[in-house]
């Protein structure tokens, strides 16, 4: 058994609550997170939900600005529905969840979906060339690659036809 440091006792709540801020300053997380945190360091429920209810009193935890930061760090690689995963997975509630999607401007969906699809075809591009990005093998793959980050299947038909009639094969270049 390893030895604990002095002052972080399982059985105090102060050693609790200072375990919490410990969580907290290296980055922002939702109630649940922490809670869940704080139980596998084996603290009991009690000191735990003293802790969590000091913390939140003192401003150090607001699932609504956790949700908000983790959409606005993450807003830029995933879509939707995977930014939703993720504030779910990370316990926050789901009328949290709905406001602050609610509140992501459809331009910075589309500005992600964008990016993530002009990079996908580049790379495939690169890798088989253009007419394989335009034949039905490579429109799926890049359909797959844009849903499994989260956008919807509308919106990624939408934007690759519009990207994909840009490109030139060799057909068309003769």
């Amino acid at each position: 058994m390893t030895p604990r440091r002095a002052g972080s006792d399982p059985g105090d709540e102060n050693a609790c609550y200072d375990v919490a801020i410990r969580l907290l300053n290296h980055r922002w997380r939702s109630r649940a997170e922490l809670a869940k945190r704080l139980s596998e360091k084996k603290f009991d429920t009690a000191d735990v939900r003293t802790a969590l209810r000091r913390v939140e009193s003192e401003g150090w935890i607001d699932d609504e600005r956790f949700a908000r930061e983790l959409v606005r760090a993450r807003s830029g690689k995933l879509g939707p529905h995977r930014l939703r995963l993720a504030l779910r997975k990370a316990g926050v509630d789901d009328d949290v969840i709905r406001k602050v999607l609610d509140d992501l401007s459809g331009d910075a969906a589309t500005e992600g979906l964008r990016q993530a699809c002009e990079s996908k075809i580049r790379s495939l591009a690169q890798r088989y060339g253009n007419d394989y990005v335009k034949s039905e093998v490579g429109r799926g793959k890049l359909a797959r690659h844009l849903l499994g980050r989260g956008y919807d299947g509308w919106s990624i038909r939408n934007e690759m036809d519009r990207q994909l009639h840009e490109i030139r094969t060799e057909d068309e270049n003769d």
